[in-house]
């Protein structure tokens, strides 16, 4: 398995994933228009605060995700990363990818400086299994995170 930096090019795969993430998340498809979706990923590839690595297989195909976006607190004393999606194909988890993966966005994080790196686990109990595995990775938790729409 291959970790490589998605380009604009890989926008359309990028936003595959993270429907199949939100549509998992979800317990359902959600509607979600894709093509508005791919040319926004496109956009936000381009921008140096927004990067996204694919876990590719032995046939060129991406079968994992995770974006991060970089931010900025005073509480954390500067610069931040927030990883905002971590995908992986149903088929393919538990087979060390996610942890790869987290350890490309840790390896991003050192290379930019960050002061940190967040991740907003889904709520659980439904999503334990995803907030242990951040906890085994050497997240801690810091508390729930919430939204205002906007």
């Amino acid at each position: 398995m291959i970790i490589r930096k998605a380009t604009a090019s890989d926008a359309k795969v990028s936003v595959k994933l993270i429907k199949a993430l939100l549509d998992e998340l979800n317990g359902m498809p959600i509607k979600w228009d894709t093509d508005k979706a791919e040319s926004l990923c496109k956009e936000m590839i381009a921008q140096e605060d927004y990067v996204v690595f694919h876990s590719v297989n032995d046939q060129d195909k991406a079968v994992g995700l995770i974006t991060i976006a970089e931010s900025e607190s005073l509480y954390a004393g500067g610069k931040i990363g927030i990883i905002q999606e971590l995908y992986i194909v149903p088929e393919m988890r538990s087979q060390g990818l996610g942890k790869a993966l987290v350890q490309k966005a840790v390896e991003h994080a050192n290379n930019k400086k960050w002061k940190r790196l967040e991740v907003g686990a889904p709520a659980y109990p439904q999503w334990l299994r995803t907030k242990s595995f951040y906890i085994r990775e050497g997240f801690k938790e810091i508390g729930p995170r919430l939204k205002y729409e906007l």
